[in-house]
């Protein structure tokens, strides 16, 4: 009943709404008023609409119309599309996650400024005590305390900041030779001898060293502190009248070692530096009683990282 009464309201409008759009007696289509064309093209849509409601309402009432919506409830399978499709992005999600993670992880590790693996090679002087490494047979005057020095280390990370194991083997040398009148010390026959002393030390030292590093410095500081095990020997070797001989002596020393020192790097894998090292507590006992192996010590040292 209300879908007849919708048409024939709309029939209605129609037709006021044909009269209307109709061209008069002197009248033109165009100047026909555009709310006359507006309520013709309303009067058309209601029209439509009331069939179209007609007709729906009829499907509703029919028996042919429930296969239909059984029909459309059954060809949604939601569930089965939702899980093959939210189950790649799931994964796809937690992956990229779990790979920002790890990132992030070593970028942490990487960020930890850990003690460097290097091996190092050392270059310069080693000075010693006047009164210990010094000596006067007859007119002539013996100075060993100034020394050659030179060997090589190098450093292993432990995993602290900025802190390593290291290791050194060095070795140091000092030689001097005059001529002596021994017929002053008893030897008349002897006459001129030509007598050279010599000294030369081995040494190993472990300890650890921290390095300092300062935000847009050209050079590092670092300092270190160990023990130092100390192997030296001294000669004496007197020649005359194409006769010769020799004497030696060997002792051993444990002392300990600090040192500290700047370095820069030269590339990504070479360094430069310079160090300065102290050994104190050394003392001799058996052979080279009495003698003093503590040492000041300036080092050029050239590094690789490993």
């Amino acid at each position: 009943m209300g879908g007849k009464l919708l048409i024939r309201v709309a029939f209605c409008t129609i037709a006021r709404a044909e009269r209307l759009t109709s061209p008069t007696t002197g009248s033109s289509p165009a100047n026909q008023p555009i709310s006359n064309y507006m309520e013709t093209i309303l009067a058309h849509s209601l029209l439509t609409i009331c069939l179209l409601s007609i007709g729906c309402a009829s499907v509703d009432v029919t028996p042919e119309a429930t296969p239909s919506l059984t029909l459309v409830s059954y060809e949604t399978p939601a569930e089965p599309s939702v899980e093959i499709v939210s189950e790649p992005r799931n994964r796809t999600t937690s992956w990229p996650q779990e790979e920002y993670s790890e990132g992030t992880t070593e970028g942490t590790t990487e960020g930890t400024t850990e003690g460097e693996n290097t091996i190092e090679v050392y270059l310069g002087a080693r000075t010693l005590s006047d009164d210990d490494w010094g000596a006067t047979v007859g007119s002539a005057e013996y100075d060993l305390s100034s020394q050659r020095a030179f060997g090589i280390g190098g450093t292993e990370s432990i995993g602290m900041d900025e802190v390593s194991w290291e290791w050194a083997i060095l070795y140091s040398t000092s030689s001097d030779s005059n001529t002596i009148d021994v017929s002053d010390l008893g030897f008349p026959e002897l006459g001129l001898v030509d007598v050279e002393l010599s000294t030369d030390t081995i040494e190993f030292n472990v300890g650890a060293r921290k390095n300092f590093p300062i935000s847009d410095a050209l050079f590092t500081p670092y300092a270190g502190l160990g023990l130092g095990l100390l192997r030296t020997s001294i000669e004496a070797a007197a020649s005359a009248d194409g006769e010769s001989a020799s004497v030696s002596f060997r002792d051993t020393a444990i002392g300990v070692y600090m040192h500290g020192g700047l370095s820069t790097m030269l590339d990504d894998s070479v360094s430069l530096g310079l160090d300065f090292r102290l050994l104190t507590g050394a003392s001799y006992g058996s052979d080279l009683d009495g003698l003093d192996g503590d040492y000041s010590q300036f080092m050029l040292v050239l590094g690789f990282v490993l």
